[in-house]
């Protein structure tokens, strides 16, 4: 849960947290197990979770000096990272230490139950953080630094560590009159500047007290990591967020809450339909002053929905309108959450007609529990059943396992679609749940180098049982592992540990390389990561025996067809009426053709 603006660095979350952040997608699986870990958490909590995560690990079976070399240097990575308060002097005291303690020192430390590394970088933290709330005493200390008219251009924080305390004291002010300079229309300059130096010294505040709670925390995220891109730690604050985007309440509220501002956070959006809309005690722009007895004058909207979310079913609010450049008088209401009726915000489907073919582009934003719900609805859209189908999987990072081989079965007549490979356990094999096919047409699905995980199974079940071709960019993520959570009986928090391979049914793998492409439509995105790009990714594993079973599903004319509309259809130009997406311009018109090539026979 990010406490500052993006342009600052996260000082709560690890390297793993933020890859994940990017967009890698986890794949939840059903099973969530108990660490045998109790009492409150010490060093020997922490390296109990260690040797629990090793030995669940798909992977790797023990403990190495390699494995905590890795640790050690994650570790040091994370603390800069979330810390920016620490100066240069800190940073390289803490590298020095890193790069003097040998991976088997720390396996010597894990020996004697002792955490004499983690401990002494924590204290280098900690005086870091003591030093930074020592220079300004007050906010308004620091407030009387900025200056007294609005400045003309944007001020930026200056990036990097500071150099020495003039540099910290630096940027202090640099991220108070960021702030304040944000708000400048919202209040009258002076408690604009109040504002961003309550909000500067607010974050250091946070920073010095959730270093305090996390103990040996780091230490565990850092050797999770070391395993693998995906495996991690989270403290039961994070935990509890992440089973917040998992899980979220039954019903909705239907607002949008912008950045803070001075008094709380503006709603920026009412969703139509919502209980927000429908009570009509809300409107876009007014300010939410209270949650509850709760108020949330300095909180974040994360922290804000955090508080939402603990209220089950009615949720008691304050909100304000602005006057001008001051709020109005509160006023108190309750919403009462509504569920909806259909949740599957995750599908997006366009009924398209081209080239005089009815087309269906269903687009598939993640795979959450409803997921395959919304894709089987999409295709009975209307009053006949499309002649091709265009699965948009751009952008899909995974989700749940088994709604990703529930929206393969949609389109097969039973058989596999996956198998789940654990170390130590016989490999398991997933069939279509639903044997009844939903659709028999034409289907081409789309990805780009983002789609990932749970998706990657989708398209790569499709694939392998001859059922659909895979177009859009050279490749996929290349994501082949699942993740189980294990908590239960931790003191606090849950590991994420990558427990599981999976293999499509032609026997291979999409870990490290992604899905073949049969017909490449789009250019390279610039910048991507990917799987194999990430440090310390599994490789790919050898392939499996191909799964039996399915036959009958596959389509014999999809790959002959493809040669020819690919060497005769031409390049698609720029769609008229501003349309820019020609990927999906030319994947649907190539569903068109498949369609015509399904009727002529």
């Amino acid at each position: 849960m990010a406490l500052v603006p993006s342009s600052f660095p996260p000082f709560t979350r690890s390297l793993a947290l933020a890859l994940l952040a990017a967009g890698l997608g986890t794949m939840p699986s059903a099973t969530r197990a108990s660490a045998p870990v109790r009492g409150p958490p010490t060093c020997a909590n922490g390296w109990a979770m260690i040797d629990f995560a090793v030995a669940h690990h798909v992977v790797h079976d023990r403990l190495t000096p390699e494995l905590a070399s890795r640790a050690r240097d994650l570790l040091a990575e994370a603390l800069v990272t979330d810390h920016p308060w620490l100066i240069a002097e800190d940073v390289a005291a803490m590298k020095a230490r890193a790069s003097s303690t040998t991976g088997a020192a720390l396996l010597a430390e894990r020996s004697s139950g002792r955490c004499d590394h983690v401990d002494a970088q924590l204290a280098r933290v900690r005086m870091a953080l003591s030093r930074a709330g020592g220079v300004f005493p007050s906010p308004e200390a620091l407030a009387a630094t900025l200056p007294d008219e609005v400045p003309e251009v944007e001020p930026r924080p200056a990036p990097g560590v500071p150099r020495d305390a003039s540099g910290l004291r630096s940027m202090l002010v640099g991220d108070a009159l960021a702030e304040a300079w944000r708000v400048r229309g919202a209040v009258e300059w002076p408690e604009a500047k109040a504002f961003g130096a309550r909000r500067a010294l607010r974050w250091l505040a946070l920073s010095q007290q959730r270093l305090a709670e996390r103990g040996t925390a780091d230490l565990v995220n850092a050797f999770a990591h070391a395993l693998d891109p995906h495996s991690r730690y989270e403290t039961e604050e994070e935990a509890n967020h992440s089973d917040r985007e998992l899980n979220p309440p039954a019903g909705l509220l239907g607002l949008e809450l912008g950045d803070p501002i001075p008094g709380g956070l503006p709603v920026t959006g009412i969703h139509p339909g919502s209980p927000a809309a429908r009570q009509r005690a809300l409107r876009s722009g007014d300010v939410l002053t209270a949650v509850g007895a709760t108020s949330i004058s300095d909180l974040d909207a994360a922290e804000v929905s955090a508080l939402l979310d603990g209220y089950e079913e009615v949720v008691p609010l304050t909100v304000a309108r602005p006057s001008g450049r001051r709020l109005g008088p509160p006023r108190r209401f309750q919403l009462v959450r509504q569920v909806m009726q259909d949740r599957n915000m995750s599908v997006t489907a366009t009924p398209r007609v081209e080239l005089g073919r009815r087309v269906l582009v269903a687009r598939v934003d993640e795979v959450d529990q409803d997921t395959a719900d919304g894709v089987e609805r999409a295709l009975h859209l209307g009053r006949r059943p499309p002649e091709a189908v265009v699965l948009d999987l751009r952008g899909c990072t995974g989700g749940y396992l088994s709604t990703s081989v529930a929206i393969a079965g949609l389109f097969l007549t039973g058989g596999p679609v996956v198998r789940i490979h654990k170390r130590g356990a016989p490999d398991e094999v997933l069939d279509d749940p639903a044997p009844s096919r939903a659709y028999g047409g034409p289907v081409l699905v789309l990805v780009d180098e983002e789609t990932a995980s749970g998706c990657e199974i989708v398209a790569g079940a499709l694939r392998a049982r001859g059922r659909a071709l895979v177009v859009g960019a050279a490749r996929t993520f290349g994501k082949g592992t699942m993740q189980d959570i294990f908590d239960g009986e931790l003191p606090t928090g849950a590991l994420y540990v990558t427990t599981g391979l999976f293999f499509l049914p032609d026997g291979t793998s999409p870990q490290g390389t992604g899905i073949p492409v049969d017909l490449v439509v789009a250019p390279p995105t610039a910048g991507v990561v990917t799987e194999s790009s990430l440090p310390w990714a599994l490789p790919q594993p050898a392939p499996s025996r191909p799964l039996q079973g399915g036959e009958s599903d596959r389509d014999p004319t999809l790959v002959d067809a493809l040669e020819r509309l690919s060497a005769t259809s031409p390049e698609v130009k720029r769609p008229a009426r501003g349309a820019t997406d020609a990927a999906l311009v030319r994947t649907t018109e190539l569903a068109a053709r498949l369609a015509a090539e399904r009727r002529k026979r």
